[in-house]
């Protein structure tokens, strides 16, 4: 009897020490709350899309993944990464990892890759290769926004023609009236406008090209300022890549294509 019961200690203690060796994956009794600040970016983030938008949804999904649950304050962009590194949140997701960014804030693994594409009315199909294809097209841009380095370097060039709005509604809007030809748009961002800010009849009207113009990830931003920033990064990035090893992240871009975001 006394020989069983030290047999099952020495496993309980083996067993104990196999899971101990798994790194920082953690598995908490209580789910731990990290808090993030977000603004509104449709269909990443916002209050009134379902699930708070696709990357809202994929960030709470993979930090669950480790035990963790999110909080998400709604504010202003620029002042939730000020209010992450003064240490009142942990961090920030949606953001370009920088050079001046890296200085202050851990980046996760890419979250979603950001692509900017052509929009165009169905009624004139085009294709293109190069910029120089686009000679002659008046092409609908966002003012203030960067589209790439090579198209942003033909623009500076004089070798497009673009047509600034004051953003990304109205730039599609000129495109569905005739006053231009293409709009540079970011795909998603696009397509949440067609499904949500524009008629039904009117959006059939409209479609992209698949070729990308430019392509940029975005990531999961955390204070180096936290104390817990190394450990939540390791999770985070565990948590997204158990999502896209069962292809949760694809089902997400295919959900949001049909509009079930919205």
């Amino acid at each position: 009897m006394q020989r069983r019961t030290f047999l099952r200690a020495i496993t309980a203690i083996a067993l104990a020490l196999s899971w101990a060796g798994l790194g920082t994956w953690r598995k908490t009794s209580a789910a731990e709350t990290v808090k993030l600040g977000i603004g509104d970016w449709p269909p990443y983030f916002g209050q009134d899309l379902k699930h708070g938008g696709c990357f809202a949804y994929i960030v709470s999904q993979a930090f669950a993944a480790a035990g963790y649950q999110v909080a998400y304050s709604v504010m202003p962009w620029k002042r939730a990464l000020a209010e992450a590194e003064e240490g009142s949140l942990d961090g920030s997701p949606g953001w370009k990892a920088t050079d001046e960014r890296r200085a202050h804030f851990l980046f996760s693994d890419a979250v979603i890759t950001s692509t900017s594409v052509f929009f165009y009315r169905k009624e004139a199909p085009f294709s293109w290769m190069t910029m120089a294809d686009l000679a002659g097209k008046r092409i609908g841009v966002t003012a203030g926004y960067s589209y790439g380095v090579v198209f942003d370097a033909a623009v500076a060039d004089k070798q497009l023609t673009v047509d600034a709005a004051k953003d990304d509604a109205t730039a599609l809007k000129m495109l569905v009236m005739r006053r231009v030809d293409l709009v540079v748009m970011n795909r998603d961002v696009g397509l949440d406008i067609l499904h949500r800010r524009l008629d039904p009849d009117v959006a059939a009207l409209i479609d992209y090209d698949r070729k990308p113009i430019d392509s940029q990830p975005s990531y999961l931003a955390i204070a180096k300022s936290s104390p817990r920033a190394d450990t939540l990064i390791a999770d985070f990035n565990r948590g997204l890549a158990k999502l896209r090893s069962d292809g949760a992240l694809e089902q997400v871009q295919r959900d949001l294509e049909a509009g079930l975001f919205y």
